[in-house]
């Protein structure tokens, strides 16, 4: 009877971690975190870094569709959306806040505004404002900064917002966090785009 007993006691003893194990697994969970957790930040750094860069790349080929389309109709006329009325041609920096432009200006027509029916107008077809919208599906959800020059585009940079760290340009993509060109988008100036612009397009000085 007591040998029954004695048999059927070691069948339900249950054996469990020591401490000396316990303490080598906490050991090696500790040092894949180590490991894993900078792999894990710098891969998530590389994927917005990359989605910024290939919004800015978007938005430099629609914008410079859309350029190109205003050159040929403006080519007959003395009267441009970006360089006025009479024409003179030169820099233009644009800013837009997800879908709103805050700032064109034009080195060479000072009087060149946001009011311009022809670039904020929403409810017309052909704004800059609709023409992006229908080129970029992201329009609503990303801020940018472009330059144009001469009918061309020379530089774009774009983020989320104007807040975040992760800045896209095009050319010249940004592999770093914050971007190459300024610590926010809201601090992008049309200085900085000259010069990022004289750096990635071989001979152009603006």
């Amino acid at each position: 009877m007591n040998n029954t007993k004695s048999a059927a006691a070691k069948r339900f003893v249950r054996k469990g971690f020591t401490l000396l194990e316990m303490m080598i697994v906490l050991a090696i969970i500790g040092i894949l975190t180590t490991i894993l957790i900078p792999t894990i930040t710098s891969y998530i750094t590389r994927s917005r870094l990359n989605t910024a860069n290939a919004n800015a790349k978007v938005i430099f080929n629609s914008l410079q569709t859309i350029v190109q389309e205003y050159e040929f109709n403006e080519r007959p006329v003395d009267t441009s959306v970006f360089y006025g009325s009479p024409k003179a041609l030169g820099v233009v920096f644009l800013a837009n806040d997800q879908g709103s432009f805050t700032s064109v200006t034009s080195t060479t027509n000072a009087a060149l505004s946001i009011a311009s029916s022809d670039v904020s107008d929403t409810t017309s077809a052909n704004s800059l404002t609709s023409k992006m919208s229908r080129l970029f599906a992201d329009y609503q959800e990303t801020s940018w900064r472009a330059l144009v020059d001469g009918y061309t585009v020379r530089v774009v940079v774009a983020a989320t917002s104007n807040s975040t760290d992760y800045i896209g340009c095009y050319p010249g993509q940004s592999t770093t966090e914050r971007g190459e060109i300024a610590s926010g988008l809201s601090s992008v100036t049309e200085t900085m785009l000259r010069a990022k612009a004289n750096s990635v397009w071989p001979g152009l000085s603006l």
